[in-house]
């Protein structure tokens, strides 16, 4: 390749040539087929949790018109599908069925809950933040979390490794093996999500925090006595375990610790055990340290949503850790935010068009292919010819979904690569050119390699 880059904003639109490259493909494909599977994981535990619980959920008409005669498609209330009874007899199809089929209600449950919850006027705030996690919108955002979570795992390991290979290639021009980049992103593993991670926990433990103040709010006296206990109950766990060097004799004291804890607690709240005239100083007081402190968790996510591609831009073009990836990605992006805004817009766009003609050309493989393909099928008439057509034609239908996600993915964490090398120069003035190399990088590139310092 051997091609120098500009440095410039028109820079992002060779994010479709370095998505073109069968190395990121493979990649990216596999981190696709992964994510379906755990994710997919997910959802049927949750659907079988949801049928052990007997949960019922509205299933639209258009929905059940596959399995019910036209004069029986109302909306009802039913169960959710029995996927691991499905799975169990070994039907996979009709579990993958099941599963979908559960996935659509959900997110029709969690729609209508969250519109009627929000028209309700005798409603307020708290009232709503209740009702909306005691509805299926809560259940939403728990499997959403889990999922980010999953796919945070994944994408730092194979998103890592496409950013490793399009970092070097467009800084250099030349690409590195295979085997360098999967290496690279698996020693940095714990680099590339640790920094996201971090943040999210960060504001984990704030919401924590305000959630402890709220219940102060709420009875001082059985906060101080539940926060007193589990410290208690900690160093007692911890001096048995030291003293009778046993882990499980430990263990058995913390859990028997917290159970007298629960049973204490649970009494007080019985009895009504409450100082007046406390509780409402403490929200005096409470009410602007929380305030103060949705307000920074407010700027982490902020942070966490559109510093995360920065992030991962330090470590796979400098082999630096988390605080590092920290420090760059908020100073790129408080600093630079219009800046990195417009990088942003135009790789959106620029990849919304490259996406548009991919998709086209999926569309066009898909229908040349079985529309002449159909003839013998057809000619044949036979039920066991059209089945077995309409099954290849699934597979591959299948195929050619992961191959567009696969390019999409890889365009991605491509464009991301140009995006932080561009940023990098705005702000620290640091060539585009320069990309750090692992020895095994420098052998196989030669002298192309040596233009280029290495951090």
């Amino acid at each position: 390749m051997n091609e120098q880059p500009e440095g410039k904003w028109t820079d992002l639109f060779r994010a479709f040539r370095l998505t073109l490259d069968h190395r990121k493909l493979w990649l990216a494909f596999k981190g696709v087929v992964l994510s379906l599977i755990l994710v997919g994981i997910l959802l049927v535990l949750l659907a079988s949790l949801y049928q052990a619980l007997g949960r019922s959920y509205t299933m639209p008409a258009t929905t059940r018109a596959v399995l019910l005669p036209a004069s029986a498609r109302p909306l009802v209330r039913e169960t959710a599908p029995d996927v691991w009874g499905q799975l169990r007899r070994g039907s996979l199809g009709a579990a993958i069925q099941a599963t979908c089929l559960f996935l659509k209600a959900l997110g029709r449950e969690a729609c209508v809950s969250a519109c009627t919850i929000a028209a309700r006027p005798d409603l307020g705030v708290y009232g709503r933040l209740v009702a909306l996690w005691s509805s299926p919108v809560g259940d939403s955002m728990v499997f959403a979390g889990l999922s980010a979570l999953v796919l945070l795992f994944i994408w730092s390991y194979y998103g890592g490794a496409i950013m490793r290979i399009a970092a070097v290639e467009y800084a250099l021009g030349e690409r590195i093996e295979l085997a360098s980049a999967s290496a690279y992103a698996w020693r940095k593993h714990q680099s590339f999500y640790g920094p996201p991670l971090g943040l999210a926990v960060g504001i984990f433990i704030i919401a924590v925090l305000i959630a402890i103040a709220g219940l102060a709010a709420w009875n001082l006296v059985i906060v101080l006595v539940a926060l007193v206990g589990l410290v208690a109950v900690a160093v007692a766990a911890g001096v048995v375990r030291d003293r009778k060097r046993s882990g499980k004799l430990g263990l058995a004291v913390g859990l028997g610790g917290l159970v007298a804890l629960a049973v204490v607690v649970w009494l007080l709240v019985w009895l009504g055990v409450r100082v007046p005239y406390v509780n409402e100083v403490v929200v005096g007081i409470f009410t602007p340290l929380a305030l103060l402190g949705g307000f920074v968790a407010a700027i982490m996510a902020v942070w966490l949503v559109f510093g995360a591609p920065l992030m991962a831009g330090t470590i796979a073009a400098s082999d630096t850790g988390v605080f590092d990836a920290w420090s760059r990605s908020f100073h790129y992006l408080f600093v630079h935010p219009w800046r990195y805004l417009f990088y942003l817009v135009v790789a959106g766009a620029h990849g919304a068009a490259c996406l548009a003609f991919v998709y086209a050309v999926r569309e066009g493989t898909e229908w040349l292919t079985f529309l002449p393909l159909s003839v013998g099928p057809l000619l044949a008439g036979e039920a066991l010819a059209a089945r077995t057509f309409e099954f290849f034609l699934a597979v591959c239908r299948l195929l050619l979904d992961l191959a567009f996600l696969s390019f999409a993915a890889s365009y991605l964490f491509s464009a991301l690569a140009v995006i932080y090398a561009l940023m990098r120069q705005r702000v620290d003035g640091t060539p585009v050119s320069e990309v750090h190399l692992e020895p095994r990088d420098r052998e196989f590139l030669g002298p192309l390699a040596s233009p280029a310092a290495s951090e």
